[in-house]
Parts: structure tokens; sequence; C-alpha cells
């Protein structure tokens, strides 16, 4: 999957020098320049997301990419002078300033794949079709297991859960005797009965053996999706 990345800005040139500056380095970019598009693209996940901060439209979509279930975890470049900086807090992980210096701001492009690349990692997901038990209120409900990340993991429920609300997880890593064991918080919700649990304070053990399973679970799909070589010549 290819590292995508989405910049918002009114500024043709700007867009233009970022987009070949990410490309070098492997990232592909979308380009927005209308707020109302920029919001519904977080619908769709983004590794990276650039805000040209030329007016308070911009400080509205950084707070949009924070509270988007997608993209809460994208590492956000605020591209802005130095008094619209004051305003951002820690909405963005990385400040390019303006006037911008070019060699400095590939400097922070550079050093920041690094951490996409560590979050992508991080929250890579195997789909699964899995059972699993979540303690609430001393009362445990069995559930659907439909994804699995180092982060946390997406279950099915017809049941409502608060938001925040502190659970405790319990489930076997597919086609294994390894059971996890963890505390969680209800990360989000919909309409339809799916639930975001992101883990909390993961063991170094089970944090170890989740990563196992998701390397081997990442390798078996490279696998079953490499073409079939023939012998027939």
């Amino acid at each position: 999957m290819s590292v995508r990345s989405l910049m918002y800005s009114h500024d043709s040139e700007l867009i233009e020098k970022f987009t070949a500056a990410l490309r070098v380095l492997g990232i592909t970019n979308e380009p927005v320049i209308e707020l109302d598009r920029a919001v519904k693209r977080l619908y769709d996940r983004f590794d990276a997301v650039l805000v040209d901060c030329q007016d308070e439209t911009a400080l509205q979509l950084m707070k949009a990419v924070r509270a988007s279930h997608a993209n809460s975890r994208a590492i956000v470049f605020a591209i802005s002078d130095f008094q619209n900086a004051r305003n951002l807090g820690s909405l963005a992980n990385f400040q390019i300033p303006k006037p911008i210096n070019w060699d400095m701001a590939k400097r922070t492009l550079r050093a920041a794949r690094t951490l996409i690349h560590r979050e992508r990692r991080l929250s890579e997901r195997a789909q699964m079709r899995s059972s699993a038990l979540i303690s609430i209120d001393a009362k445990e409900v069995a559930v659907r297991m439909m994804d699995l990340s180092m982060r946390g993991m997406l279950v099915q429920w017809n049941g409502k859960l608060e938001l925040n609300r502190r659970v405790l997880v319990r489930f076997n890593l597919p086609d294994t005797k390894i059971a996890i064991s963890c505390k969680g918080r209800i990360a989000w919700t919909d309409e339809r009965g799916q639930t975001g649990i992101e883990f909390l304070n993961l063991t170094e053990d089970i944090a170890m053996q989740m990563q196992q399973w998701l390397d081997g679970s990442r390798n078996r799909r490279k696998v079953a999706s490499s073409p079939v070589r023939s012998n027939v010549w």
C-alpha cells in the first residue's frame, strides 16, 4: 500500500512544490482547495495531512483530522507564519514556517517519513472473522472481531457502549492458542453496531505476541496475492 498525503491549500505553486518534494520520498500527494472537500476526504485514510494555514479554515481542518476515525493519528504538517503557529497547539506534529526555506522543509519531510512508516506499522490492520469477550461492569458479552492492529480492534455488537468507557478485552489470536487479555477504551461507535476499541497499556509480552502474529498475517497475505509461476514454456 502506497504512502499517501492530503494537502489543503489555495496556493497552486505551493501545492506543486510540496507534491514534487513528497514524490521524491515515495509519498503520493492529493491536493484539495476547498474545506468541505477536504473534510469529506477524511473518510479515507491518509498517512499525512499538510495544511496551509492561510485563514481560520486551516484550524477547522486540523481539528477535523484529529476527530476523524480514519486519520486521528495521521502526521499533520502546519505550513504557517509565526502568528498563526501560536494558535495550533498540539494539533500539528510538524510546523513548516513561512516564508518557506525549501532545504529545511525537505529535511522536515524526510524526518517525518520515519515517523509515518512507524505509525503505519502500528496501525496496520489484519481483517478477520473471530470472536472476543468484553467485560463491562463485571458483565461479559461476546462480540465479533472484524479487524486487529497494535493500536486496537474493530468489533461488531448490537449493544451500545459509551464513548471513552473502559473495558476488559479477551480473545485468542486466530489460528493460535495464544490468549490475549488487556484493557481497552471505547474510541468510537456507529449506527451499524461497529465499535472501535483502543488498547491501553499493552504489556511487552502481549505486544510482542501480537506483532509477531500481525507480521505473519501480512506475510501470508503477500504469498496469497503473489502470481503463480508456471513451468510451461
